[in-house]
C-alpha cells in the first residue's frame, strides 16, 4: 500500500509542476482538476488502510478471546469431571452402606465400592493427556526449540515453524495468536504440547 502511494506521489510530481509553469489557463484547469482527483483517491486509499488495520487487529483480538473461552471451557469440563468422580464415589458407598444395614455380606458387594475408600484424587484433564499423548517426551520449549522439535507439533510444518522462530520471544503461548495470526484451534491442538518457559 506504501509503495503504491509513493508511485502515485512520484507520477503525479511533473503534473503539478506543469500546473504552475502553464501559461494556457484551460490546461491549467484541467491539471488543478486532475490533481484534486489525485488528492481525493490519496485520502480515500489512507483511509482504507485504517480501516484495514483496524479490522485486523479486531480479528486478531476475537481470536485471543475465542482461545481464551476454549481454555475456559475446558477447565469447566476438568472440573465437572472431578465432581462427577467424586459424586459416583459416594454413590458407591450409600450402596454399600444399605446393603449392609439389610444384613448382606459386604464381600457380595465389594466389586461395588470400598465404604472405607476415599474419592480419587482428581487429576487435570490438561496434564493427563499431556501424559497419554506424549508419555516420554518433555514439553516444547517454544523458545529454544529449533525447526525440527517444532515440526513434530500438530498442525506445525516446516514454514510454520519458521515463523514462530522468527519472532521469539514469547511470554506467554497467546502471544502465538497476537504475533502470528494462529487461530484458537490450532492453538489449542498444540498446548497441551509446549511451554513458554
Amino acid at each position: 500500500m506504501k509503495l503504491s502511494m509513493l508511485l502515485l506521489f512520484f507520477g503525479i510530481a511533473p503534473l503539478w509542476q506543469l500546473t504552475a509553469q502553464t501559461t494556457d489557463p484551460e490546461l491549467a484547469q484541467k491539471l488543478k482538476a486532475v490533481m484534486l482527483l489525485f488528492d481525493k483517491n490519496q485520502q480515500a486509499l489512507k483511509e482504507e488502510i485504517i480501516a484495514l488495520n483496524t479490522s485486523n487487529a479486531a480479528l486478531t483480538e476475537a481470536n485471543l478471546k475465542l482461545y481464551l473461552d476454549l481454555q475456559a471451557a475446558e477447565q469447566h469440563a476438568e472440573s465437572l469431571a472431578s465432581e462427577n468422580l467424586i459424586l459416583r464415589s459416594k454413590i458407591s458407598e450409600v450402596a454399600v452402606n444399605e446393603l449392609e444395614a439389610a444384613s448382606l455380606q459386604p464381600q457380595s458387594v465389594s466389586t461395588v465400592a470400598n465404604p472405607n475408600a476415599r474419592a480419587p484424587a482428581a487429576v487435570p484433564a490438561r496434564s493427563a493427556s499431556r501424559a497419554n499423548n506424549r508419555p516420554d517426551q518433555p514439553l516444547i520449549n517454544i523458545n529454544t526449540a529449533t525447526k525440527e522439535q517444532l515440526a513434530t507439533l500438530p498442525t506445525i510444518d516446516d514454514s510454520m515453524a519458521l515463523q514462530i522462530i522468527s519472532n521469539r520471544p514469547y511470554s506467554s503461548l497467546e502471544d502465538l495468536i497476537i504475533n502470528l495470526g494462529f487461530g484458537p484451534m490450532k492453538l489449542r491442538r498444540i498446548s497441551p504440547f509446549v511451554t513458554v518457559e
